[in-house]
C-alpha cells in the first residue's frame, strides 16, 4: 500500500533526524570545556527548534536549592516572560519542582485542569537530569505550536541522560581540581614548616 510505505518512510526519516540530533548534542557535550554552565548553555541553545520554542535548564545545588543556569532564546520577550512564570519556578509547587521531587519526566498541556490551565503555551515537557542515582537538575521544554508525544519524550529523556552524565563529569572534575589545590596548599605549608627548623640548625 502506497500510503503505508509513505508513512513508514516518514517515520524512518524522523527517527534518523532524532539520531542525528543526539549525535550532534553528544558531540557538543564532548567538545565543550568542563564547565557546567557552559555545557548547559550550549544544550539550551541546541535543542531549539528541534524540541520546542523555549528551553530552561535548572541545576540542583546544595540542599535541593535550584539555580537557573540557562534560558534559550535569551533575548526573546516571550521567552523572558515564561522564564519567570510560576509554572517553571525553581521552588514551591511548580511543574519543575514536581519533576525534581518525583524523579519522573512530565508532559503537560494547559488544556488540562489545574493551576496552569489556559497558560500561553501549547505544551511543555520537563525531564529530570539524573546521574549515579542522583538528580542534578532539570530541562524544561516549551512549545507554542505543537504538543509532545512519545517520540519527543523519549528523545528528551535520552538527551537528559547524556546531559546529566556530562554535568556529573564536570562536577567530578571540579572536585578533583579542588582536591589537588588543597593537597598543594598542604604540601607548601609542610615544606615551609620543615624548612624553618632546618634553617635554624644550619645557621646555629
Amino acid at each position: 500500500d502506497v500510503s503505508e510505505r509513505v508513512e513508514a518512510q516518514a517515520e524512518a526519516e524522523a527517527a534518523q533526524r532524532r539520531l542525528a540530533f543526539l549525535f550532534r548534542a553528544t558531540s557538543e557535550l564532548l567538545e565543550q570545556p568542563l564547565s557546567t554552565d557552559a555545557l548547559l548553555a550550549t544544550i539550551a541553545r541546541l535543542v531549539l527548534p528541534q524540541l520546542g520554542d523555549l528551553c530552561i535548564v535548572d541545576l540542583v545545588e546544595g540542599q535541593q536549592h535550584l539555580r537557573r543556569v540557562a534560558t534559550a532564546p535569551e533575548r526573546d520577550l516571550e521567552a523572558a516572560a515564561l522564564d519567570v512564570s510560576p509554572a517553571f519556578a525553581p521552588a514551591g509547587d511548580s511543574l519543575v519542582a514536581r519533576v525534581l521531587r518525583s524523579g519522573q519526566p512530565f508532559v503537560f498541556s494547559p488544556s488540562e485542569a489545574g493551576p496552569w490551565a489556559h497558560a500561553p503555551w501549547r505544551a511543555c515537557l520537563i525531564v529530570p537530569l539524573s546521574a549515579r542515582n542522583r538528580i542534578v537538575g532539570a530541562i524544561t521544554l516549551v512549545s507554542f505550536a505543537r504538543g509532545y508525544g512519545k517520540d519527543e519524550l523519549a528523545l528528551a529523556q535520552e538527551l537528559g541522560h547524556r546531559v546529566a552524565l556530562a554535568v556529573d563529569n564536570a562536577h567530578l572534575y571540579d572536585e578533583a581540581r579542588e582536591a589537588v589545590r588543597v593537597r598543594d596548599d598542604v604540601l607548601a605549608i609542610v615544606s615551609h614548616d620543615l624548612r624553618n627548623p632546618l634553617s635554624t640548625i644550619m645557621t646555629s
